[in-house]
């Protein structure tokens, strides 16, 4: 083999390990986590669903929406999860609503 054909075969065997390397991380991560869907927003959308499940196997869902009162817009959660169901008027973020609606012991308190 020259010099030329032994960097082609090298270089074919970095690429194909490469490939291959990234197909394996694509296939375990796929057995990880469920794909996620992101979907851009507008500034004018005021109402989100969430649903998921928490890190105990347990099954949540929330409606985040905006309610006006006396001219200003608040933030409210309808949540159903190991925490109960309810109504929440808050300023939390989805994030964290999620994370205290996944605890069976949590007591979740209206802000307004």
């Amino acid at each position: 083999m020259t010099f030329l054909q032994l960097n082609s075969a090298k270089y074919r065997f970095i690429v194909f390990g490469a490939i291959i390397g990234m197909a394996a991380l694509h296939v375990m991560s796929g057995t990880r986590e469920a794909s996620r869907l992101y979907v851009s927003t507008g500034p004018d959308d005021t109402e989100f669903i969430f649903a998921g499940k928490c890190p105990n196997g347990e099954s949540y869902r929330m409606h985040n929406y905006a309610k006006t009162i006396q001219g200003e817009s608040l933030s409210f959660f309808d949540y159903q999860g190991p925490a109960g169901q309810g109504s929440v008027g808050t300023t939390a973020t989805a994030q964290v609503m999620a994370a205290r609606i996944c605890r069976s012991s949590a007591e979740i308190m209206s802000v307004y």
